[in-house]
């Protein structure tokens, strides 16, 4: 035997040398077995020779008799072994600052393999590596490096897909072409909704109740007051959009109903939830704002003169308020006499 393409005597196949092969009376073929060595080595097909020389008829060479028409067989060897790339996914935080992309493969390769890397152009993450190489036998996994932008805008989870393209291959090795690999960022920030306080006279009229938030969101993000139920106000802006990117402070319109009725200052607590769907981005709104309002009502109560004749028997007074009181009220009733 001897090695054509690819195949090494000893590594691929065993070699045979002066191997006598006797075609018996009467027969028309012999076998001639070539042992082929088993590896996990990915690759290409491979082939040797066999050559036959020196014909014996009887033992004794009779070129009249016996002679060589094809003196050279190829054995082709197929490779059964596949190369499948292993790509682990990765999951970041966005403060780590960097990152790494484990590659590894099932199997080594007989030649240099390497996979370009491609991420579409974004923001946040950023490849320092464009491809990796597994040299030829190898199997020792491979990375690809990455800087992660920590930005302050309050983000979802964002998601990423690299690709791995197989950049070199040998024909006949049965090797995965293209493999995608998903990044996903965990964004570390954070907003907070804060709505101020406020203290109006009830004659106040119309007054804006500001709201803010500390950190800026990647999208427009639109937020709805609420209140329970009542009488001494009205929301006339129910809702307020921060826009992408910016923490300009918004306000909101609130009409004060300066109704006749005398009560007490009044305290009323206002909340925010969220109107549009923030999804994964970490938000607190569970700041209240609270608007006192100021009551600029008195009542002022009277009781009328009366005159009745002695024979009536009972008298009765009648007392009146001048504006009404939102809560029952009891007066104590005390007669004297007068010149």
């Amino acid at each position: 035997t001897s090695d054509l393409s690819r195949a090494t005597a000893g590594v691929d196949y065993n070699a045979l040398s002066n191997q006598t092969v006797t075609i018996a009376a009467g027969s028309r073929t012999a076998t001639v077995a070539v042992g082929v060595i088993g590896e996990t080595l990915v690759e290409a097909t491979e082939s040797f020779r066999v050559s036959l020389s020196d014909p014996r008829f009887g033992g004794i060479i009779d070129l009249s008799r016996i002679d060589i028409e094809i003196a050279n067989g190829t054995g082709t060897i197929l490779n059964d072994d596949a190369g499948d790339f292993l790509i682990e996914d990765l999951v970041v935080d966005e403060g780590d600052g960097t990152a790494q992309l484990i590659v590894s493969i099932t199997n080594p390769i007989d030649v240099d393999t390497t996979l370009r890397f491609s991420l579409d152009p974004n923001a946040d993450i950023e490849n320092l590596d464009d491809q990796v190489t597994f040299e030829a036998g190898a199997s020792e996994s491979q990375s690809i490096r990455f800087v992660i932008n920590d930005d302050p805008l309050v983000e979802g989870t964002e998601q990423y897909i690299g690709i791995f393209e197989l950049m070199t291959q040998s024909e006949g090795t049965d090797i995965t072409a293209m493999v995608a690999a998903s990044i996903d960022i965990f964004d570390n920030d954070r907003a907070t909704i804060a709505l101020s306080d406020l203290s109006v006279d009830e004659a106040a009229g119309t007054v804006n109740l500001t709201i803010g938030v500390d950190a800026p969101f990647d999208i427009d993000a639109s937020f709805e007051l609420v209140t329970l139920p009542q009488n001494d106000l009205v929301i006339v802006d129910t809702a307020t959009t921060f826009v992408a990117g910016s923490t300009v402070p918004q306000t909101l319109a609130i009409t004060i109903n300066d109704d006749q009725l005398v009560e007490l200052n009044e305290l009323i607590d206002i909340g925010l939830v969220a109107a549009t769907d923030l999804g994964t981005r970490d938000v607190d709104t569970t700041d209240t704002g609270q608007i006192e309002i100021i009551e600029n009502d008195t009542a002022t109560f009277s009781v009328e003169n009366v005159v009745v004749r002695e024979g009536d028997g009972t008298v009765s007074f009648d007392v009146f308020v001048d504006n009404p009181i939102d809560v029952d009220t009891m007066l104590t009733l005390q007669l004297s006499s007068t010149e």
